[in-house]
């Protein structure tokens, strides 16, 4: 699945989500010892990506909650 983004803004919060989850990873890795999100969960809303129909989809928001 291949994410597009609407904004800057949610390019850089696509950005967060990626760097926790390597965090998540390498501890797994390094420690064996599973990592924990910095959200109870994401809420994202998307539409099928106009430009590349049937192969991405387009992040309009993205919420966070703690």
């Amino acid at each position: 699945m291949e994410l597009t983004y609407a904004s800057q803004t949610v390019k850089d919060q696509l950005e967060k989500i990626w760097q926790n989850a390597l965090e998540i990873r390498n501890n797994w890795e390094l420690n064996h010892q599973s990592g924990r999100a910095k959200w109870k969960f994401i809420k994202a809303t998307v539409t099928h990506d106009p430009a590349n129909f049937g192969k991405a989809y387009l992040v309009q928001r993205i919420d966070f909650v703690k």
